[in-house]
């Protein structure tokens, strides 16, 4: 829960777009305790919100084929990789995942049928995640239609979502970690 949602705004009773607005009312809070919400404060709880939006509107495309952000991202890996199969190592590493959390997901993923684990032709230790074509059909079924709902961002006409998408560049840029 955020501060926002914790402490009402007060105000004149009228119910006004800022009063409305979470991200407002938590400015006004911080602005009532003497600190400063300046613009960044802002841009960062409204990224946070918007993030929250996109995961719920994808989940309703999603949930009905038992999918979940991470085993979506994961059959998003698999669909677009060479041959369409990757150690569970490396799709650890690329999604970012411990080895648990992939093995877990893989699990999901082959319980659905989307997914199924192949042994790894050269090396007898490993094993492959491999797509299949219950999950390339259901990767583009779900791709098609979080398209087809602007990603989430339907608000946004194109100039817009691309001047969003080169100011976040930005932001990802600068908190990337310097590889060098």
């Amino acid at each position: 829960m955020t501060q926002a949602d914790a402490t009402p705004a007060t105000g004149s009773g009228s119910a006004s777009a800022e009063q409305d607005d979470p991200i407002e009312r938590a400015a006004e809070n911080w602005r009532r305790a003497g600190w400063t919400a300046g613009p960044h404060f802002l841009a960062s709880l409204s990224v946070v919100a918007v993030e929250e939006a996109i995961r719920e509107s994808n989940a309703e495309i999603l949930e009905p084929h038992g999918l979940t952000h991470a085993r979506h991202e994961a059959l998003a890996v698999l669909y677009f990789s060479r041959r369409g199969e990757l150690p569970l190592g490396v799709l650890s590493r690329q999604l970012m995942l411990h080895p648990t959390s992939i093995t877990a997901t893989v699990d999901a993923l082959e319980r659905l049928g989307y997914v199924e684990r192949v042994p790894h032709p050269e090396d007898r230790r490993a094993v492959l995640a491999h797509i299949t074509d219950a999950g390339r059909e259901v990767m583009t079924s779900t791709c098609r239609e979080m398209v087809a709902r602007r990603s989430g961002m339907a608000a946004l006409d194109e100039d817009e979502a691309a001047e969003l998408f080169r100011l976040l560049r930005k932001v990802r840029r600068a908190a990337a970690p310097d590889d060098g």
